[in-house]
């Protein structure tokens, strides 16, 4: 496995933003380093792909070329309280890319050795790989967006947003604060948001169930005409509308079940907080 290191910067805040308080302790970093690498992994046999950081997104693009390689940006920040402990966490915060004998492929990053208190890190991620994979990303605070995977996707943030293009496999994804598009082919969906808005596309599936759930936001699905399941609708504080054909068996202010197309499994859409829409595509 190759990796380059591409450039470096040093980014200094300014001491009225320095975040140090009296006796020498610091609230966060005042200096911050940043650093590009690119990585090489070859996908021949691979099945799956995971990525693990902390702070920082991560991003997966369809490689289009048929050469048995992946290319990775690996976009480093790492911050200390002087000058010297954010070069020091710099040096310290290592970028891994593994393979596993399973056939899966890890990219994460890691601090070597005991991490001092003042130090800080993330790594974003952006991934170029072929799209046959199964694809397992989750960060605690960032954006991940997905295009263009054949294999099940499984998508985890704590803070940001999530969008995803997923053609066959089954799929995964849960935000706790924001929003969720996803443009879905497969026959097993999985969407949650705590807090935020969700518009899913599923104008491509036949047969398809799962959940599709927000606490605090609207839903709109967006339905075809081979598009199949027994739907219910649930909604606390909000109304459900649909503009799609579908047979409905029971209907009140909150609450909506019926057969969309021929049928099939259990598609469950809900919200506490907001209203949900079931369109025809145009």
């Amino acid at each position: 496995m190759k990796s380059r290191l591409i450039t470096a910067l040093v980014v200094l805040a300014s001491l009225a933003s320095s975040g140090c308080i009296s006796g020498g302790a610091c609230w966060g970093p005042t200096f911050w380093m940043k650093q590009t690498q690119e990585l090489h992994f070859d996908t021949a046999g691979l099945e799956a792909l995971i990525v693990r950081t902390h702070n920082g997104s991560v991003s997966f693009d369809n490689k289009l070329d048929s050469e048995d390689q992946a290319t990775v940006v690996a976009k480093v920040k790492a911050g200390g309280c002087t000058h010297a402990q954010a070069e020091e966490a710099m040096q310290a915060l290592k970028v891994y890319n593994e393979r596993s004998p399973d056939g899966t492929q890890r990219l994460g990053w890691k601090w070597s050795g005991v991490r001092h208190p003042g130090w800080q890190g993330g790594v974003a991620f952006e991934i170029h790989a072929p799209s046959d994979l199964d694809f397992d990303g989750e960060t605690h605070n960032g954006r991940i967006t997905v295009n263009s995977v054949d294999g099940d996707v499984t998508v985890v943030t704590h803070n940001g947003a999530l969008e995803i293009t997923s053609r066959s496999g089954e799929l995964n994804a849960a935000t706790h604060n924001g929003g969720i598009t996803a443009d879905y082919a497969g026959q097993n969906i999985a969407l949650l948001t705590h807090n935020g808005r969700i518009e899913a596309d599923i104008v491509e599936c036949g047969a398809v169930s799962g959940t599709i759930e927000t606490h605090n936001g609207g839903v709109r699905v967006t339905v075809g005409d081979s598009t199949a399941a027994e739907l219910r609708c649930e909604t606390h504080n909000g109304k459900i509308t649909a503009t799609a054909p579908l047979m409905v068996r029971e209907l009140s202010r909150g609450s909506m079940t019926g057969k969309l197309g021929d049928g099939g499994g259990r598609l469950s859409v809900s919200t506490h907080n907001g209203s949900i829409r079931i369109n025809k595509a145009e």
